[in-house]
């Protein structure tokens, strides 16, 4: 009897650590700044999935009213832009617009209002985000940038 509670507490605890997994996701964004392209690319130009664990930080949500994604990566890594937050929609309590776009570029934080697309694939787990063209700014000072592209594939987004 205690091997069958044992192993039931098991499998319950596993239970719970699977759905508790963050996501994979898999993309690539593109940020002009002064004239210098940057680039947060998962590897292998977009196509390699990531995962949270000691070089990356994913998260997703499919909760109304708002789709989002995020992907973070270690700022000891040496890259230009280290993570990227994309929001289908973002707004106050009073319905006013506000940036659903940040992008992390060492040491600065820049974000937008920019047309975010979710898109469900066949799995409701897996969808597709996307947003082009559009201007970020940092917070700071509003010194420019512009977000050229970001595109990115989430397996086992939370849509609960």
């Amino acid at each position: 009897m205690r091997a069958i509670r044992l192993a039931l507490g098991i499998l319950s605890s596993l239970a719970m650590v699977a759905c508790s997994d963050h996501p994979d996701i898999a993309g690539k964004a593109i940020v002009t700044l002064d004239d210098e392209e940057l680039t947060l690319d998962t590897g292998d130009d977009g196509k390699t999935f990531a995962k949270t664990g000691d070089l990356w930080s994913t998260d997703c949500y499919l909760r109304d009213p708002v789709a989002t994604m995020s992907i973070d990566r270690r700022l000891d890594e040496g890259f230009s832009i280290s993570g990227i937050t994309l929001l289908v929609k973002n707004v106050d309590e009073q319905g006013k617009l506000l940036p659903n776009v940040w992008v992390d570029m060492y040491p600065d934080g820049y974000n937008g209002f920019c047309e975010v697309t979710a898109t469900l694939g066949v799995d409701p787990h897996d969808v597709d985000f996307s947003a082009a063209d559009c201007e970020l700014q940092r917070g700071l000072d509003g010194r420019s940038a512009w977000l050229v592209s970001a595109q990115f594939h989430v397996k086992q987004c939370d849509n609960e």
